[in-house]
């Protein structure tokens, strides 16, 4: 199994909600490996962190999932594992509470960040926007009300509307 499909289904099985109902994965992934794998990888753990990333915003985006913080992945080593073998593990943590942040490009250019800034998918689902009861993204800066596509009997994309009395 590749080391893609493994952190998948490791966010599939540890997926749960937060208070809100919104579904959640860990955004703290660890990933072991054999000491001699892990000499052999040394020199391109950065790029497969980036690699890891990805493989685990897509799969939050394509399940409307979302995270407590920021994704992070860290590298271990388990000196019980023969060549060839991994494993991956997930935390959920908080995110960073502070007075200034760092925003990094793809480039590796770090940007300071003094004042408060939105960053991020806000606009998409998994971000602060999520699907309301018709599958609709919505909330965020979507500009889309939740729920707003139900008729007044709750039907998604009903036709029925109150009458000049205010019933249904």
């Amino acid at each position: 199994m590749t080391l893609g499909r493994k952190v998948n289904r490791l966010l599939q099985k540890e997926q749960t909600t937060d208070t809100h109902g919104h579904p959640i994965i860990p955004n703290h992934l660890i990933v072991a490996f054999s000491q001699k794998d892990r000499n052999r990888y040394s020199g391109a753990e950065e790029t497969l962190r980036r690699q890891l990333v990805e493989v685990a915003h897509n799969y939050a985006r394509s399940k409307g999932y979302g995270f407590t913080g920021p994704l992070s992945i860290d590298f271990a080593t388990n000196p019980g594992f023969r060549g060839g073998r991994c494993d991956v593990s997930g935390e959920f943590r908080d995110a960073p509470i502070g007075d200034e942040a760092v925003l990094i490009t793809s480039d590796g250019l770090k940007i300071s960040i003094t004042t408060p800034q939105l960053l991020g998918r806000n606009d998409d689902c998994g971000g602060a926007a999520f699907n309301d009861d018709c599958g609709v993204c919505s909330e965020g800066l979507t500009g889309h009300i939740e729920n707003s596509d139900q008729d007044c009997a709750g039907e998604c994309d009903g036709l029925l509307e109150d009458d000049s009395f205010g019933l249904c």
